[in-house]
């Protein structure tokens, strides 16, 4: 539901001074409408004005509009959550996905925004707390949630659980738990789907999966989801050794003196199998690429400290160690987007992926 606006809230794209030239235009564009302008105190010190506290901003405004791109409306939203505030998004270059317009129709859409003639849309974030030995740490996301390996080599195990209860192990570079309105950003180019943005749903889609069998998986807003990392070092191997298993992290010493000179697998040379499970699995290792080969469970690293990191919207970076545990559920309070009443979604993604060409 809309309502005639009469005061505004600004916000402006980190690092961006030049920026000022524009929000001196929307001032006086605004003015001309008597519509009140106030900036948020960090974006008025890098264009060399006075500004207010965003605290106080926010109690004060109607609206906060976002100056920069979708990273920015997208931070921008994370902070005024807790305010309840809608917020246009006023991109200052190529139209984005999430941002409503661009510079060229600000003059319309500002005269729009004081008859109240515009929409107000809901997205859905996620929560998430990170519960480790000494604290629990509370996250607000609104694309999405990125468990991923710090390191360009190598690759993570993370354990899932959906309602408490396990039902998978993601094995490859991370794993993305998104949103819809983050649908269109680093899912799309995992291979996940997009989804409507104003849906409810959680989104799992791997990345960089050491499985053909790992696909994208689509959840509705009631699961609990929990997502631990799991210790991959231990070698675990299944297959019959004539009439008996064989345990290979039991049946080798895995000292870094007497390594296999394996880059695919971590093998001691000395073991206490006999000469005929020794030639059986050397053929099996040979054979890694078989059908046999998802009986293996081995990481080439001796190091028992995580990798991992989880990343907040593409713009926060905190630890993710082993026994740490990532709790996410859909957030109960909607972020508020403001758009034009006549935007199309599917105008924007035919525009964005060319599509019907």
């Amino acid at each position: 539901m809309s309502f005639k606006v009469s005061k505004i809230g600004v916000l402006l794209r980190p690092l961006t001074p030049s920026l000022k030239a524009i929000y001196d235009d929307f001032k006086a564009i605004a003015q001309k409408n008597d519509i009140e302008v106030r900036i948020s105190s960090d974006s008025a010190v890098m264009i060399g004005i006075s500004g207010s506290e965003f605290k106080e901003m926010c109690a004060w405004c109607d609206i906060i509009v976002s100056f920069g791109g979708d990273g920015t409306l997208i931070s921008s939203l994370r902070k005024a959550l807790p305010f309840n505030k809608a917020i246009l998004g006023i991109n200052t270059g190529r139209l984005g996905f999430l941002t409503a317009i661009g510079l060229s129709e600000l003059d319309d859409f500002v005269l729009k925004l004081k008859m109240g003639d515009f929409a107000i849309c809901k997205i859905m974030p996620l929560n998430a707390e990170i519960h480790t030995k000494n604290r629990v740490l509370k996250l607000l996301c609104i694309n999405e949630f990125i468990i991923s390996k710090k390191d360009i080599a190598g690759m993570i195990k993370i354990a899932a659980k959906i309602n408490g209860k396990f039902f998978n192990s993601y094995f490859g570079d991370g794993l993305i738990i998104g949103t819809p309105a983050g649908s269109t950003a680093y899912n799309i180019s995992a291979g996940g789907a997009i989804i409507y943005p104003y849906n409810r749903n959680i989104i799992l889609t791997p990345i960089c999966a050491h499985s053909l069998t790992q696909k994208s998986l689509i959840l509705n807003d009631s699961f609990e989801l929990e997502f631990s990392l799991q210790e991959y070092l231990d070698l675990q191997y299944s297959k019959s050794f004539g009439e008996s298993k064989t345990n290979i992290k039991q049946d080798f010493n895995l000292n870094s003196s007497n390594l296999a000179d394996s880059k695919d697998f971590v093998i001691s040379r000395d073991s206490n199998l006999d000469s005929t499970s020794k030639n059986n699995l050397d053929a099996s290792i040979m054979d890694s690429n078989s059908k046999d080969s998802k009986d293996f469970n081995i990481k080439d690293s001796a190091s028992k400290d995580s990798n991992a990191s989880i990343v907040v919207d593409g713009q926060d970076v905190f630890e993710f160690n082993m026994n740490d545990r990532l709790v996410i559920k859909a957030a109960s309070q909607n972020a508020l987007l403001i758009y034009d009443k006549n935007r199309d979604y599917f105008e924007v993604l035919r525009e964005k992926f060319s599509w019907g060409l």
